[in-house]
């Protein structure tokens, strides 16, 4: 698929990259700079787009902080596409069913990028795979993922059910076994979820295809 796209000079191949918190500095972001100088060596005709909520910094100035503090050199065909309703991933957002909210919110920003750009090959790099079939079955992409952090790990599993009142284990929630049992259910069904939503999508694109 890339081959051929990029034998087409009249059609550079676009790769939009989601990261909305790209300039935050962190190991995250490391990996997908890591990842993204890797594709530039490989694909140097490719042009890169990144999904980023941070509108309060240049491109420069990015690209900047990249090279200073993570010490990762890219080339200038990188473009940023900027997103403004980024607001909605925050989990200050959802005081209560704080995943559940944030995936929806990811269902919201990733219409803002889909309409912002509509790339060639989509790949998401923040765990909120609740975007990637939007991109497939609406934009029409190819689609990829890395998970650098899963959304529901053991040890938070591990904490909720040794009843440990931490940042994601309310105390009221800790010091009661039919919520504490009760939570412990949501994560399991959240994690299925997040797994099988993307089969979900596709056999509904599929019944309204037929439907018309």
């Amino acid at each position: 698929y890339t081959v051929d796209k990029l034998k087409n000079l009249s059609s550079k191949l676009r790769v939009g990259i989601f990261h909305p918190y790209c300039n935050a500095g962190g190991g995250g972001e490391k990996v997908l700079w890591v990842a993204l100088q890797a594709l530039q060596k490989k694909y140097p005709k490719a042009e890169f787009y990144i999904y980023t909520g941070d509108v309060e910094a240049t491109p420069e100035e990015i690209l900047d902080k990249v090279r200073t503090r993570l010490n990762v050199n890219l080339d200038k065909n990188i473009k940023f596409i900027y997103l403004h309703r980024r607001k909605w991933l925050e989990a200050n957002m959802y005081p209560y069913f704080t995943l559940l909210g944030q995936a929806l919110g990811s269902v919201f920003l990733g219409f803002e990028a889909l309409n912002r750009l509509n790339p060639d090959i989509f790949i998401e790099t923040t765990g909120f795979t609740f975007v990637i079939p939007i991109f497939k079955y609406i934009g029409g992409c190819k689609t990829g993922c890395y998970i650098h952090y899963p959304i529901i790990t053991n040890d938070m599993l591990k904490r909720v059910s040794n009843r440990q009142s931490l940042y994601n284990n309310r105390s009221i929630i800790a010091r009661s076994p039919i919520l504490t049992m009760g939570k412990l259910v949501y994560y399991h069904i959240f994690a299925w979820v997040s797994i099988d939503y993307q089969h979900f999508v596709f056999i509904f694109f599929v019944l309204f295809a037929q439907k018309d």
